[in-house]
């Protein structure tokens, strides 16, 4: 159990800290619980969890055990039902981006810049032979080697960074929702204004207010007489425009919900 739900126990008579999960949602929606989650799933992968070459090694044996019991052990140390299906999968989700993170940590520190025998020799505490084996040559594989390039070059080009440190957009969005916007959803265009301003400066990066500046220009210059855009569809279009993995809307819960993203593309703006 991480420091601080050692904290909220000994606070709250010995209780854990429950964690509310709602269909659709990536994250549980508030921000205490949502960190407090990812912490108990890293502190798991980083301890104990078997760390795969390949999230679909998850699926075959003899891995197919790892996810289920990884999930209960962290349920242990939280208030939350570790058969129900919607919070097995947020839980899920969240344990696959920690396993791309700690294979990136492992890779930094005892990988890049040595040979494969230096590698091999420098294997981290907390991780079987067989396993760190398996990584290094993977990391040797001149296909694998070709992979880690043309990601690395893709997150170069990347243009809008959003700002929200390590708070998930969903997180962010209903922090937004209670503290900004009388607890009423934040307009697409105003939200991403929100999570790309960096809040020490109050500004912007150049091509992330470009964006912004192409949304707002759009949603006053539509025509009289034609059917509104709607600010989703204005985002949608805007971010596809640079990139057709944009997954800023999906991020926001958008393309979850009943009739998909589409449906909502030409629904009214939200008026504040």
């Amino acid at each position: 159990m991480g420091h601080g739900l050692q904290e909220y126990a000994s606070r709250n008579g010995g209780r854990k800290m429950r964690i509310d999960f709602i269909a659709g949602k990536v994250r549980p929606t508030d921000p205490v619980q949502a960190a407090k989650l990812s912490s108990e799933c890293g502190i798991h992968i980083r301890s104990r969890m078997h760390v795969s070459t390949h999230w679909n090694d998850y699926d075959k044996s003899p891995l197919k055990h790892v996810i289920p019991h990884a999930i209960k052990d962290i349920a242990l140390n939280l208030e939350m039902d570790k058969d129900d299906k919607v919070g097995n999968d947020v839980c899920t989700k969240v344990i696959q981006k920690g396993v791309r993170q700690q294979r990136y940590r492992l890779k930094k520190k005892y990988f890049n810049g040595y040979t494969s025998q230096e590698a091999l020799s420098k294997k981290p505490a907390n991780i079987t032979h067989e396993n760190w084996t398996s990584l290094v040559n993977k990391w040797f594989d001149e296909r694998k080697k070709e992979i880690c390039q043309m990601n690395k070059e893709n997150r170069e080009a990347m243009k809008h960074h959003q700002k929200t440190g390590s708070i998930s957009y969903v997180a962010y969005f209903n922090k937004l929702k209670k503290d900004k916007y009388n607890n009423q959803e934040p307009s697409p265009i105003e939200f991403f204004k929100d999570t790309h301003t960096n809040s020490k400066t109050g500004s912007m990066s150049e091509p992330a207010l470009l964006a912004h500046n192409v949304m707002e220009k759009k949603r006053k210059t539509q025509s009289e007489g034609e059917q509104p855009l709607s600010d989703t569809a204005i985002v949608d279009e805007v971010l596809k425009e640079e990139s057709a993995h944009s997954t800023f809307l999906s991020s926001m819960g958008y393309a979850s919900r009943s009739g998909g993203l589409g449906a909502l593309l030409h629904q009214p703006r939200s008026k504040f």
